[in-house]
């Protein structure tokens, strides 16, 4: 396969695969999350009487799923359903605003997070209470202030009361503790969200943790790698479509930058990915952490770079243009959902192979092959002959 055509089919890969997601996400998120509506009006209709008896409003329409805010108990909160997607199930979340500071993720511990922390990699706060410790899974940005705030026994036990009410994760994120329930994706009981709000007011600031707050609470919560890996990934697609839309033809063809860069990058990966480990050893989500960061940051930022190298080789020439007067060798139609129409010239100057490049259809129907062109070409930015404009040798 030439250049160019594997050049063209990894564009449309990327493209079908983004097109294809958004349109999962969005059946997903509509058409799921109206199922899931309707299942839930009618499975929960007697939970929505408690409610309204309560004074509360649940709210819920076609393309969102149901909602209730209030106070209750003394506690203003906001109570949800979360659609669910093609990587998590729908949910109940119920939120509310907190006296504690920093952020934390509380679940049960599992047989994964056992083995990590077993050969080191993984490093958890202890609180001191053994059973505590053995049954839920604490992560946060600083461990000094989840072990400060757990060694109080009130918060351990409204952890454990949270848990009991089947809720499988409890977390605190800019002051704002959120419980999630997985197993039962549906509105709470009225007494199970009157419980759950009476242990989030249990959950109290310690003068440990106070004092761990004030010296200040530093580092890089989990949330923010995976955003940035996000955008790097999202930054690398956009750059690599940007070259399928933007860039001229190129001599060495569309990869060249891709084919000579690929084994400096990945010798520099493996140091890169090395030093990620080091970094990230001893954080409660550091498996999580080093997979998005391997699978998709360190992948993004080559792609990216290569990408914006590609443009910049071509919009940042200064070169001044070079006329090649070469024999056409042969032209061809790639058949498709998306016909390209491509001139194969002989090689020029240091090249070994044949030149394949992808020209408009006007340009092709001029052509004919042992036909005699002359090629506008520039030498690069970074020395990657591209091909400026092309035209048919005038015959006298």
């Amino acid at each position: 396969m030439s250049d160019f055509a594997l050049f063209w089919l990894l564009a449309a890969i990327v493209l079908v695969l983004v097109v294809a997601g958004s349109i999962i996400f969005i059946l997903r998120r509509f058409l799921g999350g109206k199922t899931f509506v309707t299942t839930a009006q009618t499975d929960a209709a007697e939970i929505k009487a408690a409610y309204a008896q309560a004074g509360l409003l649940v709210k819920s329409s076609l393309f969102s799923s149901p909602s209730v805010t209030g106070t209750l108990s003394g506690t203003a909160f906001m109570h949800k359903i979360v659609p669910g997607t093609r990587n998590s199930p729908p949910h109940a979340e119920l939120s509310a605003r907190s006296a504690l500071r920093g952020d934390f993720s509380i679940r049960r511990e599992g047989g994964t997070e056992g083995f990590f922390k077993s050969i080191g990699f993984a490093g958890e706060a202890q609180t001191g209470d053994t059973e505590f410790d053995r049954t839920f899974y604490l992560a946060g940005i600083s461990p000094e202030y989840i072990r400060a705030l757990f060694s109080d026994a009130q918060n351990r036990d409204a952890v454990r009361a949270l848990f009991a009410l089947e809720f499988d994760r409890v977390e605190l994120r800019d002051g704002r503790i959120t419980a999630v329930r997985r197993r039962h994706a549906q509105l709470l009981e009225l007494d199970v969200l009157r419980s759950a709000l009476d242990q989030f007011a249990a959950l109290r600031p310690t003068p440990a943790a106070m004092q761990v707050t004030i010296q200040g609470i530093g580092g890089i919560a989990t949330r923010q790698i995976d955003t940035g890996c996000v955008i790097a990934f999202g930054v690398a697609v956009a750059g690599f479509m940007a070259t399928t839309v933007l860039l001229e033809p190129m001599v060495d063809g569309q990869f060249a930058m891709f084919e000579d860069t690929w084994h400096p990058a990945l010798v520099a990966y493996l140091p890169l990915f090395v030093a990620t480990l080091v970094a990230l050893r001893g954080r409660a989500n550091a498996p999580k952490e080093l997979l998005m960061i391997a699978v998709f940051g360190l992948p993004s930022l080559w792609v990216g770079a290569v990408s914006g190298a590609m443009l910049a080789n071509q919009y940042l020439d200064p070169s001044p243009p070079q006329t090649v007067r070469v024999l056409l060798l042969r032209l061809y139609a790639s058949r498709g959902k998306n016909t390209s129409y491509h001139f194969v010239f002989p090689p020029w100057r240091k090249r070994r192979s044949n030149v394949n490049i992808v020209v408009p259809i006007d340009i092709y129907r001029k052509a004919k092959r042992n036909q005699t062109w002359i090629l506008q070409t520039r030498a690069g930015r970074f020395g990657y002959e591209w091909i400026d404009t092309l035209a048919p040798q005038r015959t006298p």
